[in-house]
């Protein structure tokens, strides 16, 4: 199995189209995006301090799928990727299965949307239900990006209206760094490690920095797992792992 690679930088607006007009010449244009990414949170940031985020994703200005997302620490999957994520998507409208579904997750949180039963749950109502429980849009990522392909690498140029200017280079096998030293036009970057809506978060009050969150799943793998969880959680880690008789928690 060849292992896929990457790396992310920032990089000034100069370098960025240089660099892009330096690999529109070697790779061919496979994709074009203006995305927005609202991440719903409590004013206190219950989710995101716990390592999840329930975000509304738009198909350019048109709100298209909500996900739910979890990040836990997995102390019996492979030592050099010790984490499972957990993700559940739904499309918008909501359909009677998704309200469901989307009540199963909430209740882990002690929160439950009161839906009506034959409600057309589109994107309105559903962020006025959320409201109601205390969520409101807290980090919204405004992306345009295009991607190119060459070979067994992809070449992802984003600007982020909120950020600026990053590259990513995915290969698979071959060092990124490598192509990366290749590209004359890159002169001046920093490399990024957190995704986009932990950066803008950084130094909001509140909220609690990836960068602390990942220690603190080093001190305690179990850290952001609720009691309201713990069955499940298990559960899902042992249909993610071999099966086991052990508890994860």
């Amino acid at each position: 199995m060849i292992e896929e690679k990457e790396i992310k930088i920032k990089v000034d607006q100069n370098i960025f189209e240089k660099a892009k007009k330096y690999i529109k010449e070697h790779a061919k244009l496979t994709k074009t995006k203006f995305q927005i990414d609202e991440y719903f949170d409590t004013e206190l940031f219950m989710f995101t301090n716990l390592n999840r985020g329930i975000r509304v994703r738009y198909n350019g200005k048109i709100p298209e799928s909500v996900e739910f997302k979890s990040l836990f620490w997995n102390k019996y999957g492979n030592p050099n990727n010790p984490w499972y994520i957990e993700e559940v998507g739904l499309k918008i409208p909501l359909d009677a299965e998704s309200k469901i579904t989307l009540n199963t997750i909430l209740k882990r949180f002690n929160l439950v949307l009161n839906i009506p039963e034959d409600a057309n749950v589109d994107y309105q109502l559903f962020k006025n239900l959320l409201n109601e429980i205390g969520l409101s849009p807290k980090i919204i990522v405004t992306k345009e990006r295009e991607e190119y392909e060459n070979n067994e690498s992809t070449f992802v140029f984003d600007y982020i209206k909120e950020l600026g200017y990053f590259i990513e280079i995915e290969t698979k096998g071959i060092d990124p760094m490598d192509i990366l030293k290749t590209m004359p036009a890159i002169s001046d970057y920093s490399v990024v490690r957190n995704g986009y809506n932990d950066m803008i978060g950084e130094n909001i009050p509140n909220l609690i920095s990836n960068n602390i969150r990942q220690q603190l799943f080093r001190l305690n793998h179990s850290w952001n797992v609720l009691e309201t969880e713990v069955d499940i959680v298990n559960q899902l880690l042992k249909e993610y792992c071999e099966p086991t008789t052990l508890k994860i928690f």
